[in-house]
């Protein structure tokens, strides 16, 4: 477990301080998404406010002010303050994954699958009307 933490460590300063996403993606795709330590530390769960935000970027990518969602599958890990998962937007599939305890996340919305089109967008759930909370590092 202690290097699948290091792993999603690892992952967090990708995302914080990547310029490419699309290499932050390949991480979390080619070191932990098949990780057995890391899918038993991740359990179903539902937050409708991450979904919104990951509506609100499918959106903004599709230019569409009207999006289906269809077999959203999030799952939490919660001993690193971490959601993933994936889910369909206007029949596109979308995979994202998210740092609770840093406000900060990717989501990779699959345009042309057999051109390698994909669009990915870097996000932070904190509502405007609520104070950030402060970092626990």
């Amino acid at each position: 477990m202690q290097e699948t933490m290091q792993k999603l460590a690892e992952l967090k300063v990708r995302l914080i301080s990547a310029t490419d996403f699309y290499t932050v993606f390949d991480y979390f795709y080619d070191h932990i998404s098949e990780d057995e330590h890391f899918m038993d530390m991740s359990t179903p769960t539902q937050n409708d406010f991450l979904q919104q935000v990951l509506v609100t970027c499918a959106q903004s990518a599709l230019k569409q002010s009207v999006i289906a969602v269809s077999q959203m599958m999030m799952l939490y890990a919660e001993d690193a303050q971490f959601y993933h998962g994936g889910a369909w937007f206007n029949y596109l599939i979308a995979n994202f994954f998210y740092f609770e305890d840093i406000d900060a996340g990717l989501m990779a919305l699959v345009i042309k699958p057999a051109g390698n089109e994909t669009l990915i967008a870097r996000f932070s759930i904190q509502a405007l009307d609520q104070p950030k909370k402060p970092s626990k590092n």
